[in-house]
């Protein structure tokens, strides 16, 4: 499901968001000790503002949200993964947000050591397509904590 070509891609896209706000902050920052040395206090105080604002905004709504995302690639692919064999059963239509992931619930059926079924809750990662199982496919699911890493039909 994860590829080392997806994690190098969106390490770029990060490397890209940087620079898309480094550029106008830096720009930024010159104007401000601009007006430090021409000792305009209320620009000053105004460009300040602005980086602030700027930075908390930008960080928060581009970039952020991709480390989190790169955090849980990482995870996947060297991460420490276990794997069972379940049932499918069903898939909410709900998404969660699990650290700062869009995920949708998938509810298995696996069996204990006695052979007893229980049921089980593993997170899909909405970036992926929808897998379109239906109820009682055998799956084979390798997972990082409930976040699937990978998954097959038997």
């Amino acid at each position: 499901m994860y590829t080392e070509d997806e994690l190098n891609s969106l390490n770029r896209q990060i490397r890209t968001r940087w620079i898309a706000w480094a550029v106008p902050a830096v720009i930024l920052l010159g104007l401000q000790i601009y007006s430090v040395v021409i000792r305009q206090e209320p620009m000053t105080i105004a460009l300040g503002i602005l980086i602030c604002f700027f930075s908390i905004f930008f960080i928060g709504t581009q970039i952020v949200p991709l480390h989190r995302y790169r955090t849980h690639m990482d995870s996947m692919l060297h991460g420490r993964t276990h794997t069972v064999e379940a049932v499918y059963r069903s898939m909410d239509a709900d998404e969660s947000m699990v650290a700062g992931v869009r995920y949708r619930a998938m509810h298995v059926e696996c069996s204990d050591e006695k052979g007893d079924p229980y049921e089980r809750l593993f997170y899909w990662d909405m970036e992926k397509p929808d897998p379109g199982f239906t109820d009682g496919t055998r799956l084979i699911i390798t997972y990082h904590d409930r976040e699937i890493a990978a998954i097959e039909t038997v």
